[in-house]
């Protein structure tokens, strides 16, 4: 029988940090983003959430949300070779039912009650 041991635990996956697109930076490790997908293909998606879009990729095989769905994305920030920073998916909840105009109004409250 084999076994893991008291120091060998399994990683701990990070908390997905509820961030606006416009604030996403190579620091971040794993983030969630809410918003709008405005292109979609079948190893990526680019979502907008109203501060800016950014390019979402998927796992192989995952179903591709259509353009015009409201999604929630969580994923690592990566960087490419040319600077551009985009989102790993790992997890793409349908959020149609949102109604993201509120949203969107309740995370600026949010926002504006922490500064």
């Amino acid at each position: 029988m084999f076994s893991l041991g008291p120091t060998d635990k399994p990683p701990v996956k990070p908390h997905a940090a509820p961030k606006d697109v416009r604030d996403i930076s190579p620091l971040d490790v794993y983030v969630r983003v809410t918003g709008v997908v405005v292109e979609s293909a079948s190893s990526y998606i680019i979502v907008d959430d109203g501060t800016g879009a950014i390019r979402v990729l998927l796992a192989g095989g995952a179903p591709v949300p259509e353009v015009g769905k409201t999604v929630r994305v969580f994923g690592s920030v990566s960087q490419d070779s040319k600077g551009s920073i985009y989102i790993n998916a790992e997890i793409i909840q349908d959020m149609s039912s949102l109604d993201l105009g509120l949203y969107r109004i309740v995370k600026k409250i949010k926002k504006s009650r922490l500064t």
